[in-house]
């Protein structure tokens, strides 16, 4: 319940944020967002990562990324570190195989770097994969709070663009991988060659979030899976799952030494499920409201300047 306050403290102080003082009206931006062409990692996996380029004052993202779940299984994502935020919110909708990204800059953000990243497992013969993407809102942080004009392109398997995905299958070569990074990364992306930063938000396929919105100290921050790390070395794979282990082997212990103090009452434990259950689909209801308040906000605004 304090991560459901918590979250929903942050996106409401950023409404009231917009809102509030004398913001400059803005004219004419555009953003460009590339998708690029996955990337191979190991043992089946690839990335693929979202760029966006020429964005300025950027003040929030609605965002979602379909794939096609007979051909990719979804592991992880994560917000790349230009555009990684406090007030953010990744979820994994499993049973639409789509993944819902919000962000807010109650600051703005201007820039050029890796939106974010999604890895994803294949599941067919194909070497390659890439979602679609579809951006919901995209808005700048005038008091208007109008929508920000943008482009998507797919980068294809050979290098070039193309307003469709790439639909060949095939793995592209390092060097178109690296000559993207170069185009469009931001300073922070290429220090880590494309790779996710641990301290930006992200969430694992179990649709455990981690970064700057969980709550410290959280259970699921402790032992989630880290997909940056766990697709990219082997030795660092058992790593974690060896942490993971012990981690679950201490938990249990203690568990058990419980359990001869007091008798465990299942009714309890499956209640407080079904709590936690219900606390994460009202953060999404929470953020969708919120969400459709800013906009009608914005569109209000308009019609009350034009009449003046």
């Amino acid at each position: 319940m304090k991560k459901i306050i918590k979250k929903a403290i942050c996106f409401i102080c950023a409404i009231l944020f917009f809102q509030s003082g004398s913001i400059p009206t803005y004219a004419d931006e555009s953003a460009a967002i590339y998708v690029q062409t996955a990337a191979a990692l190991s043992d089946g996996m690839i990335r693929v990562s979202v760029y966006m380029k020429d964005t300025d004052n950027l003040a929030g993202v609605d965002a979602e990324l379909f794939f096609d779940s007979t051909k990719v299984s979804f592991e992880g994502s994560s917000l790349g570190k230009a555009f990684s935020s406090s007030y953010a919110d990744i979820n994994y909708d499993k049973d639409n195989s789509k993944v819902h990204y919000v962000m807010l800059y109650p600051d703005g953000v201007s820039g050029d770097g890796i939106m974010m990243t999604v890895d994803f497992k294949l599941l067919g013969t194909d070497k390659s994969y890439q979602p679609e993407l579809k951006i919901n809102s995209l808005i700048d942080s005038s008091n208007e709070m109008n929508e920000i004009p943008y482009s998507i392109k797919y980068q294809q398997a050979d290098g070039n663009w193309s307003d469709n995905t790439d639909q060949s299958g095939n793995i592209a070569d390092k060097k178109i991988i690296a000559d993207t990074l170069k185009e469009y990364g931001s300073k922070e992306d290429k220090k880590t060659d494309g790779n996710p930063y641990k301290d930006t938000v992200s969430v694992d396929r179990n649709n455990n979030l981690n970064g700057s919105t969980a709550e410290a100290g959280d259970s699921q921050t402790d032992v989630a899976e880290q997909p940056s790390v766990a697709v990219t070395d082997s030795e660092n794979t058992e790593a974690v799952e060896q942490n993971a282990t012990e981690s679950n082997t201490e938990s249990s212990t203690e568990v058990l030494a419980s359990d001869k103090k007091a008798p465990v009452d299942k009714k309890v434990v499956e209640s407080k499920k079904t709590k936690d259950k219900h606390g994460d689909y009202a953060v999404y209801v929470i953020v969708a409201v919120l969400i459709i308040c800013v906009i009608a906000v914005g569109v209000i605004a308009k019609i009350r300047k034009n009449r003046h």
